[in-house]
């Protein structure tokens, strides 16, 4: 079975179905020719979204559309202990400590498993937290240490040869 999905750009995919193809399997594949990742991706036919494809949405009348979620990202700082300051987006309701690192990780090249981030003087532990659960909002500055062997974490003042560990 084809499936003929409309693009904004005026383009169109064709993609090739076994029957029956789960709704996650074909946004895998559009996925895979667009580039856009499967939770940001919503397929709207005739107004309103196909919460399901099977063969009876696709045979009946009307075209699909893929139409991309657009992405709620605000910039919250990051100032590392050199003093640098990354600024990094993010999703408050969806994205998580762990999420931060990772970009942090992408940009300073610093293991996520070596990254002790701060919020307003408390630790930021818990990795599965989302950054609006922890009071986190758009331009707030979180501070990153370095966490060294023994677990313990590296405060590095700037202005003074001082060195603490916690």
């Amino acid at each position: 079975m084809d499936l003929n999905v409309n693009l904004v750009t005026g383009r169109y995919l064709q993609l090739k179905l076994n029957q029956p193809s789960s709704h996650e399997l074909i946004l895998e594949k559009i996925s895979d020719l667009t580039k856009i990742p499967p939770n940001k991706q919503m397929l709207v036919k005739n107004g309103k979204v196909i919460k399901e494809i099977n063969p009876i949405v696709i045979e009946s009348p009307g075209d699909i559309w893929l139409i991309s979620k657009v992405r709620a990202g605000v910039i919250v700082h990051v100032k590392l202990f050199s003093g640098v300051i990354l600024s990094v987006e993010v999703e408050l309701d969806e994205d998580t400590i762990f999420n931060v690192k990772e970009k942090i990780a992408e940009k300073q090249d610093i293991e996520t498993s070596k990254q002790a981030l701060f919020f307003k003087d408390r630790s930021l532990d818990d990795d599965e937290l989302k950054l609006s659960a922890a009071g986190i909002q758009k331009g707030d500055v979180l501070n990153l240490m370095l966490k060294t062997d023994d677990s313990s974490v590296r405060v590095e003042e700037k202005s003074s040869s001082c060195c603490c560990f916690l």
